[in-house]
């Protein structure tokens, strides 16, 4: 298991390079099949947000339940009275150091855009597994781009290369059951749900009999040096000494006239011999659509950061107008 935390207030300590964050990674004990995600499996829906966690940290749990769901409210409100402002956003977390997961919506399906990128990455070095081999010069520069500026041709690319056959054994190994991939080449179109999002990201921070550690620390290592530009969403109030490691995805789907953007965000954070994950998926963004998605993420991510580790110095994403307006012109 995990080691638990000694108390649950921070107040100093050094910020992880990214080095030294992979380096920790290898001493993470497994975390599939632990409570926190038997729990959100079975949060097909809710009407409001829930928290469970171990007996020592229910209080907890439940202050945080009812700051997500606060969070939520602050989303844009319709003329229809049976209007419901939740039904358009998905969010899980796990962190099995407190014993702790939430979920809203987790099995409400969403369009990707450039998240399922991460998915590609993972599905890419397991093909390499398979074939007893490493990624070879080709296949590592289109990671880089995929992943770090979220260059879709380079994701167009790997799609290509890696083939449906392996996107979906992939899945199938790593039991992302409720994601249905797109079947003729629109990756961006692919379905995805905040619960096989977090089984992705526990995946990545934990030993196990899906990727190798060279292969989930090198994911990690890419998903640490995405451009600034893109550091927005769940990274918003998270430790500073904390490794991040976040994907983000953005498009204005299905009908770009009427603004209703698909934003999403994954990451996981990790110091030393624990971690957490943070996934917030949500569609039909009224225009602005980008920034009011990001602005929809960033106030659910950052009271999920700040409860779970309370008093540390966090670290709000600058996404300025310029960047946005930039990002806006396509997706991502």
């Amino acid at each position: 298991m995990l080691m638990r935390r000694i108390g649950r207030t921070w107040r100093t300590a050094p910020a992880l390079a990214a080095a030294g964050a992979l380096t920790v990674l290898i001493t993470l004990t497994a975390m599939t099949g632990g409570s926190a995600a038997a729990a959100a499996a079975a949060a097909v829906s809710t009407s409001v947000p829930r928290c469970n966690a171990a007996k020592a940290h229910q209080e907890m749990a439940h202050k945080l339940a009812r700051a997500i769901g606060a969070a939520l409210r602050t989303r844009f409100t319709s003329a229809d009275p049976s209007y419901n402002p939740f039904h358009d956003v998905s969010a899980s977390v796990s962190d099995d150091s407190l014993g702790l997961s939430c979920w809203y919506g987790t099995a409400r399906k969403n369009y990707s855009a450039s998240a399922v990128k991460a998915t590609i990455l993972a599905a890419l070095l397991l093909k390499a597994q398979d074939g007893h081999r490493s990624l070879d010069a080709w296949e590592k520069n289109e990671a880089w781009l995929m992943i770090t500026q979220s260059d879709n041709a380079a994701a167009s690319a790997l799609w290509a290369h890696v083939g449906l056959t392996s996107l979906q054994h992939f899945l199938n190994r790593a039991k992302m059951k409720q994601t249905e991939l797109n079947t003729w080449g629109a990756w961006g179109l692919t379905e995805i749900t905040a619960h096989d999002e977090t089984l992705l990201l526990r995946l990545l921070m934990s030993p196990g009999q899906v990727l190798t550690t060279a292969s989930r620390q090198y994911e990690l290592y890419l998903m640490n040096h995405v451009v600034s530009s893109e550091t927005w969403g769940v990274r918003a109030g998270s430790p500073k000494y904390f490794s991040w490691h976040i994907k983000n995805g953005w498009a204005p789907l299905p009908d770009p006239s009427s603004s209703p953007w698909v934003v999403n965000s994954i990451g996981c954070f990790i110091h030393k011999t624990f971690g957490y994950t943070i996934v917030v998926l949500t569609q039909d963004n009224p225009a602005p659509g980008l920034s009011y998605g990001i602005g929809t993420i960033e106030k659910i991510a950052w009271v999920i950061n700040r409860a779970l580790v309370p008093g540390a110095r966090s670290v709000w994403p600058k996404s300025t107008a310029t960047q946005l307006s930039e990002q806006a012109k396509g997706a991502g």
